[in-house]
């Protein structure tokens, strides 16, 4: 399968924390996003957990689905490597992503003065 040939496959918004900077954090929206982390920004050991989230990171491209187990797979090799994460990162997203896509809450209106009687 050529590059050419693989879509990206979508995760829950995951915030990955940049190189040690306090407050600083890098929104991963996709799997691709997962394994360029672990590819060519990972500072720490690349140990079998480590490899284990390459590897569903692969698996999610090769089956074009998938993206929540390569997104966890990913969180346990943070977790283990000490690396800090926000789990629920679509609040961090810019304005017209996540954030505007929220449910609208039902509106409470008044019963009528009459309806009461």
């Amino acid at each position: 399968m050529t590059r050419e040939e693989l879509s990206d496959v979508p995760i829950t918004p995951l915030g990955i924390g940049i190189g040690g900077q306090p407050g600083k954090y890098r929104i991963a929206k996709t799997v691709n996003d997962l394994a360029s982390n672990l590819l060519s920004d990972w500072k720490h050991p690349k140990d079998d957990i480590w490899r284990a989230a390459i590897s569903a990171c692969i698996r999610a491209f090769e089956v074009q689905s998938n993206g929540d187990a390569a997104r966890g797979a990913f969180i346990l090799a943070a977790e283990d490597a000490e690396l800090p994460l926000i789990a629920h990162a679509h609040n961090l997203m810019p304005t017209g992503e996540a954030r505007d896509q929220r449910q609208k809450m039902a509106v409470w209106k008044p019963r009528d003065a009459r309806a009461r009687h």
